[in-house]
């Protein structure tokens, strides 16, 4: 499968166009209490503080990822590996039939 560039050329980033601000987000207990913080982990310059925070909560705290990793960028070429594998997978049982 070859996918087309439709939107970005090949000498830069296809995030040039995006602007980026550093967010910070916390959970905490009831009684006041820290359970969870990450401080200066970059989101799009238009994303809510909500949508920070639910990337951060969701993505970042999970055990096993490294603390270096506070980008979208990182979850986002992840997302397009993964679709890439399913799809390779998905032709892979086409041709066995």
């Amino acid at each position: 499968m070859k996918i087309n560039r439709r939107f970005t050329s090949p000498d830069q980033s296809p995030y040039t166009g995006i602007d980026f601000r550093s967010a910070d987000s916390e959970i905490r207990n009831p009684d006041g209490t820290t359970v969870f913080e990450l401080k200066g982990f970059e989101v799009p310059a238009d994303w809510s503080q909500v949508a920070a925070d639910i990337l951060a909560q969701k993505y970042f705290r999970k055990s096993g990822v490294p603390q270096c990793l506070k980008t979208v960028e990182f979850y986002i070429k992840l997302g397009f590996h993964l679709i890439n594998r399913l799809l390779t997978i998905k032709k892979t049982f086409e041709d066995i039939r």
